[in-house]
């Protein structure tokens, strides 16, 4: 479970590439809560090619704490979140995102689209 967490945005250069999908982070976490370890992985082969959206989402979640109600004072446990993110809406200029939690393993991230300038 998430003890403490800090939203984020959609990332301004993956929202201006128009980058989107679904990324899995594989946690490795401390019986504190810290996050020791995460590693990203995806089966989208754009986001593969240009992992920003991948880097953003592992060096946020670094800064979050879990809790485990049934672990040994010692031990490490692993935890899988799928963080999903969207362009939807109108093309803006600028966007507000918005960051959605649906416990216990699913995070929605959602901006507009950004508007060409040609």
């Amino acid at each position: 479970m998430i003890k403490h967490m800090e939203p984020f945005g959609y990332p301004w250069l993956a929202r201006q590439s128009r980058l989107q999908g679904s990324i899995s982070i594989r946690l490795k976490i401390s019986s504190t809560g810290s996050v020791v370890d995460a590693e990203a992985s995806t089966a989208d082969a754009l986001l593969k090619e240009h992992p920003l959206l991948q880097n953003e989402t592992v060096k946020q979640v670094r800064k979050w704490a879990f809790g485990c109600l049934n672990c040994a004072s010692k031990d490490y446990y692993d935890h899988t979140l799928t963080f999903v993110y969207r362009l939807e809406g109108e093309e803006t200029q600028k966007s507000k995102s918005h960051f959605t939690i649906d416990p216990p393993d699913r995070v929605t991230i959602t901006a507009n689209p950004p508007q060409a300038n040609w």
